[in-house]
């Protein structure tokens, strides 16, 4: 079961990483194309009334013992996602966990994604937005499930100084 809870949220991640690199930026917040997006959703039952929007954002940026990989600006793109999302109609500073610099660590991470499992249900939109470096890691992790043969890893403040310290997608 946690197998397919992880291999869900590596799905999910794929998605809205996509989703946030090629399509949001093309997307102005307050033009009727999102409008539009939103209530066809309505209109497909994807979303209705008792749908709510859980968010957690990572953004790493800074990183233990290794000055040369920060990332500041990574810090500030987590603040304005996190802002534009609370000045919508739909998101809510409760519902939102924001993980930066010294927080984001690998426990706090999957602390993150846990909370994010325990407050949705089947009928909330749920977003995962991480932000830090990452690299494949070379071989795959057994399962053997990587058709390129490698999996991949994101790093966390401490991934730089303890190798230990990586979130890999198996």
């Amino acid at each position: 079961m946690r197998k397919n809870i992880f291999k869900t949220l590596k799905v999910l991640l794929i998605i809205i990483s996509f989703t946030l690199t090629v399509l949001v930026p093309t997307i102005n917040a307050n033009s009727s194309k999102n409008t539009n997006i939103l209530v066809n959703a309505k209109d497909k039952n994807i979303v209705n009334e008792d749908t709510e929007y859980w968010g957690l954002l990572v953004a790493v940026g800074v990183y233990a013992d290794d000055p040369e990989q920060d990332r500041p600006l990574m810090l500030e793109e987590v603040d304005d996602f996190y802002d534009a999302l609370i000045n919508s109609d739909w998101w809510s500073e409760d519902h939102i966990k924001v993980l930066k610099g010294e927080d984001a660590t690998i426990f706090n991470i999957i602390e993150g994604l846990r909370w994010l499992d325990r407050m949705e249900d089947e009928n909330d939109i749920s977003l995962v937005y991480i932000t830090t470096h990452g690299f494949p890691l070379g071989f795959d992790i057994p399962p053997k499930d990587e058709d390129d043969g490698t999996d991949e890893a994101l790093v966390s403040y401490w991934g730089f100084a303890y190798s230990t310290m990586q979130i890999w997608d198996d």
